[in-house]
């Protein structure tokens, strides 16, 4: 049986705390996936410009390679965006079991033997509202803010 470190009191940390002990790689998985797919994303109009250019030009010489490339950031994107939900799918039900089982053994450790019926209804329900949303903040740091820093830096 190992020995599990206290549970953080400032829910930032807490969130953090839960992210490092339960699905660390997968994050960072979900975060390089997002990266790449902004990356390729913001590679597109460049593409469709040189389409455009090539498209305009009398010899019209170079317009198919240019469309296939522009293609190719489509679906790569795409399939980026794809394998960021497939990660994700298997991570935050993994974090909120991970976040909730923490919660309630730190609870049932430390409840006095006297907590009533409604007390501990309404305890579940904020360890399953607090689960919740350290998945949620999860999914915003490897989405919406890596997504703004890709954006930021191209």
């Amino acid at each position: 049986m190992t020995v599990e470190s206290e549970i953080a009191r400032i829910p930032s940390s807490f969130a953090w705390q839960m992210v490092r002990e339960s699905v660390p790689g997968r994050l960072l998985a979900m975060a390089s996936c997002v990266a790449a797919a902004s990356v390729l994303e913001s590679m597109t109009p460049f593409a469709l410009g040189r389409v455009i250019d090539t498209l305009s030009t009398p010899e019209r010489s170079g317009a198919l390679w240019w469309f296939v490339v522009l293609l190719s950031l489509g679906a790569g994107t795409m399939i980026f965006y794809r394998a960021y939900q497939w990660i994700e799918m298997t991570a935050g039900p993994a974090l909120r079991e991970h976040t909730q089982n923490r919660q309630i053994g730190m609870l049932l450790n430390a409840a006095p033997a006297g907590l009533s019926g409604r007390q501990s209804g309404a305890l579940v329900e904020a360890v399953k509202r607090s689960s919740m949303n350290v998945v949620g903040l999860a999914q915003m740091a490897s989405f919406d803010l890596v997504n703004m820093a890709v954006v930021i830096v191209t």
